[in-house]
């Protein structure tokens, strides 16, 4: 399976020259890191508890995740802040 294949069945994302990954890497990783921490880590805990169930249990799962991260002052903020960016325009 080359990069083009792995590309067209929708295995990666993006295909970089060998010259720009760590470039883009850094990149990604900058990106990543400008979201809110708690959000973040629990999308990695979600991952990483949904890897091994089954459909319906990873569902459940991620909502009840979801459900608490919507619970944290960092989402709060976040909506205040598109709130606030929905209501200048």
């Amino acid at each position: 399976l080359d990069a083009t294949e792995a590309l067209a069945i929708d295995l990666v994302h993006r295909v970089v020259s060998p010259d720009r990954v760590m470039e883009e890497a850094y990149a990604m990783a900058e990106q990543i890191a400008s979201l809110p921490p708690k959000a973040i880590q629990m999308s990695k805990a979600a991952l990483y508890r949904c890897v091994d169930r089954d459909l319906e249990t990873s569902l459940h799962l991620t909502a009840a995740m979801q459900g608490l991260i919507q619970c944290t002052d960092e989402h709060q903020q976040a909506v205040a802040d598109l709130l606030a960016t929905i209501g200048e325009s």
